[in-house]
C-alpha cells in the first residue's frame, strides 16, 4: 500500500510540474501553502523553499503576496 501511495504522489507531482500554468495548493485548515509547481517558481522568480509553508490568510492575501513578489523583482 505504501508503494502505491508513493507512486501516486510521484505521478501527481510529475503531472503538475509538466503544466505551464502556476499551481498553488493551500491547506485550507492551516491556511498554508503546501505545494507549488515549477511554473510558480518561474512566475514568482523564487524557489519552492521560499514559497512552501507560507501562511495565507485569505485568497486576497495570496493575490497581494503575488503582487509583492512581482514588485520586488
Amino acid at each position: 500500500m505504501d508503494t502505491l501511495v508513493k507512486n501516486t504522489e510521484l505521478s501527481s507531482e510529475f503531472i503538475l510540474n509538466s503544466l505551464q500554468n502556476p499551481i498553488i495548493v493551500i491547506n485550507s485548515a492551516k491556511k498554508k501553502i503546501i505545494y507549488c509547481n515549477n511554473a510558480v517558481e518561474i512566475f514568482l522568480e523564487t524557489s519552492r523553499k521560499n514559497i512552501i509553508g507560507k501562511k495565507i490568510a485569505s485568497p486576497e492575501s495570496l493575490i497581494e503576496s503575488i503582487k509583492f513578489f512581482n514588485y520586488i523583482k
